[in-house]
């Protein structure tokens, strides 16, 4: 198979599927030593955290493609590079395509977060353009790929797209950093401590968890890490509110060598999360042996299952008496665990890369191997 993807979203402004991109591609290469697999890249991001040239190795065909993903006339000249490379199938990540594109494709839709909460969106042009280049997307994909059966069962019933055209493949938790062996910033509090890991973005609920942690009593450090959105200071605001300068710690955006001390380090993982179509941070969590506090909200119980405590997202006094108990009890600390890694090894970008193929195969009427599981 001649397969392309789109992987201009390997850059910063796209963290989420840039790691799904990350794992995704060596993956597949892995999984089927014939694939001919082209990326469409940012020359850009060369060199950058999540640099192309690394991903795609020796069999990997990197073709720049500087046209911005938020241009019409940028995706419309995207379309014509593609094509003219006639491969058999190209797999967009994101919902926003090359406009006019002629190669057949599917399209992975991570989350339908911005129709039922539009606020996400950057003003109002997005929030009336975004349905029309949703359905778009999925109504003329070979097949719809979806990172969690929430999201599934989400275009189905929006009447986005058929059931029978969507493929469930969840994602991965990418393996952690080994222990760095470096001197901990100086900002950072000595472990043990509670920690969330998310951008401070609304729909994250970080205020929220701020309130909790304050009605908790609980004396260990929230150390919330994730990158700053200047233009929401609700976190901020509430942590000074409460008197909290000295035991919420905010760190920003946390490079990926420390990432694996951040995780190791904490007592309990906590995401409030209101929306998410898959939720990558409590898994990593667990990978890393620590116990989650999770919300009850759309994809998560889904991934967590019974190996996290769940609370609903806005239950202030639940999530108080949560934070509690992890934190006093011991046994509970271990099972949650034990669980968590077990859970975590559900998941894998083998896995993924297996059921995207079967994807690409079936797209293009193919049979799918019996050694796709």
């Amino acid at each position: 198979m001649r397969i392309g993807i789109d992987a201009r979203p390997l850059a910063d402004r796209f963290p989420g599927i840039g790691r799904y991109l990350a794992g995704l591609i060596p993956a597949l290469m892995a999984a089927d030593p014939a694939l001919q697999l082209t990326l469409f890249i940012d020359p850009a991001a060369r060199g950058g955290r999540l640099d192309p040239v690394s991903l795609a190795g020796e069999r990997g065909e990197l073709v720049p493609l500087a046209d911005p993903i938020f241009s019409p006339h940028g995706q419309w000249h995207a379309a014509r590079v593609i094509d003219r490379y006639r491969l058999d199938l190209l797999h967009a990540p994101y919902f926003l395509l090359p406009l006019g594109l002629r190669t057949p494709f599917v399209v992975t839709i991570h989350d339908l977060i911005p129709l039922s909460h539009p606020e996400v969106l950057p003003g109002r042009l997005a929030r009336l353009l975004y349905p029309f280049a949703l359905a778009l997307a999925v109504r003329t994909a070979r097949l719809v790929l979806a990172d969690s059966q929430w999201v599934a069962t989400d275009l189905a019933q929006r009447g986005l797209v058929a059931p029978e055209r969507v493929v469930v493949v969840p994602a991965a938790a990418d393996a952690l950093p080994p222990p760095s062996g470096l001197p901990l910033p100086p900002e950072w509090p000595r472990p043990p401590y509670l920690l969330s890991v998310a951008a401070d973005k609304p729909l994250k609920n970080l205020p929220f968890l701020v309130r909790a942690y304050a009605a908790s009593g609980v004396t260990l450090p929230l150390v919330l890490a994730g990158p700053p959105d200047p233009r929401h200071l609700a976190t901020v605001a509430t942590i000074r509110a409460l008197g909290l300068e000295g035991r919420v710690v905010r760190l920003g955006a946390v490079p990926e060598a420390h990432l694996g001390d951040l995780y190791r380090g904490a007592l309990a993982f906590l995401f409030p999360s209101l929306a998410e179509g898959f939720g990558l941070p409590p898994l990593e969590a667990m990978q890393a042996g620590v116990p989650v506090v999770a919300s009850t909200a759309t994809s998560l119980p889904e991934v967590l299952g019974d190996a996290a405590l769940l609370v609903p997202p806005n239950d202030e006094a639940g999530w108080a008496r949560a934070l509690r108990r992890v934190v006093e009890d011991g046994a509970l600390r271990a099972t949650l665990a034990a669980a968590g890694r077990e859970r975590a090894r559900r998941f894998s970008w083998q896995r993924s890369a297996e059921a995207v193929l079967a994807a690409y195969r079936r797209a293009l009427g193919q049979s799918t191997p019996s050694t796709v599981r």
